[in-house]
């Protein structure tokens, strides 16, 4: 039983993420961004932050191929196949096949139902598709989903 729960302790992927900022009001009755960018978290309004982040369980993503917050389907099968799902089964979450993308909204509802707590994009470009500052190709090296789940932990930055 030991043993056990020294590979669980091992196996753990705790991720802290340090000077993480939210653009708007922080409101744990959705998932939450935040973003390692304040340009990119103001625009979507007041930014708050900086924030640490620490993620038990996190599901990490490469988004360097996305058009924002779409990725194109060809470079989302690799990217599902972290869920240990294919492109027809995370249909529910895509609503439609016929969709050619797939947006990071829909990876965060599939990650929640697969017991993450939270979804790192890695290398994601812009503040979805929205011009930031006159640049729309500001470059964030991560933007951290968070679901409402006790084991994220929250807290300033300092």
């Amino acid at each position: 039983k030991l043993r056990t729960i020294l590979n669980e302790i091992l196996n753990e992927s705790k991720s802290t993420f340090n000077q993480m900022w939210h653009g708007n009001v922080v409101d744990f009755n959705k998932p939450q961004y935040f973003s390692d960018s304040k340009i990119v978290a103001s625009s979507y309004g007041d930014v708050s932050g900086p924030y640490k982040i620490t993620l038990r369980k996190p599901l990490v993503l490469d988004f360097s191929k996305a058009d924002g917050w779409w990725l194109p389907e060809e470079s989302a099968r690799e990217q599902v196949g972290k869920l240990g799902m294919n492109l027809e089964d995370f249909d529910k979450y895509r609503g439609h096949a016929k969709f050619r993308s797939v947006k990071t909204d829909h990876f965060v509802a599939a990650a929640k139902d697969k017991g993450f707590d939270g979804v790192v994009f890695e290398n994601i470009a812009d503040a979805g598709g929205r011009p930031v500052k006159g640049n729309k190709y500001i470059r964030t090296t991560n933007v951290v989903a968070i679901n409402p789940n006790s084991s994220v932990k929250l807290e300033i930055d300092n």
